[in-house]
């Protein structure tokens, strides 16, 4: 009840749509679970508003966080990210895009720490941006569904509002499952072709 009274109140200021970004955004840069951003912005907004909001603020993140990196520089995130720096980089550099959206639909790191690592990277700002714009969308979606499902579950529980939750916790597992085969398969023929 504090919860949805607080995002009521959020929704009707005039000023809450850009407060939710930059709250998001400044949290997203501390390392705050974007996952809970995006829930928190859903509950606030509703699930189309707040998904688009969430996108706004965790791209805003991704590219603060991306100049935190560049003004930082390489040894200073080196000592943060670890030896495999140079190798991060390299990759990024030569398919920047790709790399970026891989790592967005499949994080294997912390959002903040593929940030700062991009930011004293080889790869390009526009790259960058364009890459986590394309690779934020599909999970950031999921959770804005999943959470509006929750939402009208717990408002009013009934059989649509159960199975719409159901149905949307079944696609997420579906598309987990998919992209765990699919990261694997990309393993292994990377491993054949670094082998042959």
């Amino acid at each position: 009840d504090t919860l949805v009274r607080q995002a009521e109140t959020l929704n009707t200021n005039p000023a809450g749509p850009l407060l939710m970004i930059l709250v998001i955004s400044l949290a997203g840069s501390l390392a705050v679970p974007l996952t809970l951003l995006v829930v928190a912005a859903v509950l606030a907004f509703g699930s189309v508003t707040g998904f688009f909001y969430s996108l706004a603020g965790a791209e805003l993140s991704a590219m603060l966080t991306y100049a935190t990196g560049q003004g930082l520089g390489r040894d200073m995130v080196r000592r943060y990210a670890g030896d495999r720096l140079n190798t991060v980089s390299k990759q990024l550099s030569k398919r920047g895009i790709l790399t970026i959206v891989t790592l967005r639909i499949v994080p294997v790191a912390p959002f903040v720490v593929i940030n700062l690592v991009a930011g004293a990277s080889h790869i390009s700002f526009r790259d960058f941006a364009l890459g986590t714009l394309i690779g934020l969308l599909p999970g950031l979606l999921a959770i804005a569904f999943f959470a509006d499902g929750l939402i009208r579950s717990i408002r009013d529980p009934n059989v649509g509002s159960i199975a719409w939750l159901g149905a949307v916790i079944l696609m997420i597992a579906g598309a987990t499952l998919w992209l765990r085969k699919w990261q694997r398969g990309r393993q292994d023929a990377t491993g054949s072709r670094a082998d042959a």
